[in-house]
């Protein structure tokens, strides 16, 4: 895997010196464990508050966009890093890209926590079948067990044994529906080819996962991540928003977050929307320097109007994700 840093106007020699060191890859393609200094830097970002409320009261512990695949252009092996809300779409968008970083965020402390399960059993696994079949409840003494070794402080053992009690069934589920669907597929996940199973696995290995929570409405994590990414002397590659947006509109703090972003003319926001009530979403891609496009201009105030409308600047423009929109 081949990686061209990025650097950014601010970023100093001492920082680039440390990229050099921590986000070459090997000659062989894998990834070289992330120094101590760039883990630091990681670890800096800052958390954002609990939400009162989670949305539906509820813990989306898997996702339900069932047509991952859609995004599957847009991603592959484009390398750099990804951040972006949601449970397993990020690790199989992670496997589709060769991710050097990831950076899960999610308002919900439940989801941040079942990644660190994901991040537990996949130095646990050598195989994808192996993977999913730790998630089965006749292993889940076992994780437990695994979780309380782990974990030394307390109240982090209780976050995420709610996690694996809340996720276990749900997430093995998921997991064997993936398997079967994409098992014979031209865009086969990690839950099915070794390859970007072993990626996933030396993603973990080598401290290049961290997940933290954070609200794309708050001011503090996403910025954090932007200015984390920045130091490393690298973009914000790809960006996962799921239909996040369609709970709230573009305030001051939402323009900010995004508007502050290191990224280059190649960074992408996937999104997703709802068709219809029958579960069915559109999944659009669009240049990360386009929304930024939009989100400069005041009246535009929630992802509808970009949707529908023209290009800035460009008449003959009349949607603004030219990626794959069906759903079906």
């Amino acid at each position: 895997m081949q990686i061209t840093p990025r650097w950014t106007a601010n970023t100093l020699t001492t920082v680039i010196a440390l990229t050099l060191l921590t986000l070459s890859p090997q000659a062989d393609g894998r990834v070289n464990p992330l120094g101590s200094e760039a883990r630091a830097i990681l670890e800096a970002i800052p958390e954002d508050p609990a939400p009162e409320n989670l949305v539906r009261g509820s813990h989306y512990v898997i996702s339900n966009e069932d047509r991952p695949h859609l995004f599957h252009g847009a991603l592959v092996d484009r390398g750099g890093v990804l951040t972006g809300v949601g449970t397993d779409q990020l690790w199989v968008y992670a496997g589709w890209a060769r991710s050097e970083v990831l950076i899960p965020m999610d308002f919900d402390r439940t989801v941040i926590d079942l990644h660190e399960i994901y991040m537990l059993l996949f130095t646990k696994a050598a195989t994808p079948a192996e993977f999913i079949g730790l998630w089965h409840k006749r292993n889940e003494k076992q994780l437990k067990t695994w979780l309380d070794e782990h974990e030394p402080d307390a109240a982090r053992r209780k976050g995420l044994g709610y996690a694996l009690r809340v996720g276990r069934q749900l997430v093995f589920a998921r997991l064997k529906r993936m398997h079967a669907r994409y098992g014979h597929t031209k865009t086969p996940t990690f839950a099915t080819d070794q390859a970007q199973y072993d990626h996933l696995v030396d993603l973990v290995k080598t401290g290049r996962v961290h997940p933290v929570r954070g609200d794309l409405t708050q001011q503090g994590c996403l910025q954090g991540i932007g200015e984390a990414v920045a130091k490393l002397g690298h973009t914000v590659d790809v960006i996962y928003l799921s239909n996040a947006e369609q709970y709230f509109n573009f305030d001051d703090v939402y323009r900010e977050n995004f508007l502050t972003l290191p990224i280059d003319k190649t960074s992408v926001v996937l999104r997703t929307t709802p068709k219809n009530q029958g579960g069915l979403y559109r999944y659009e891609t669009q240049t990360t320097a386009d929304f930024q496009a939009w989100l400069r201009l005041p009246k535009i105030i929630s992802v509808k109007q970009i949707r529908y409308h023209k290009k800035p600047g460009r008449k003959k423009d009349t949607y603004r994700f030219p990626g794959p929109v069906e759903g079906r």
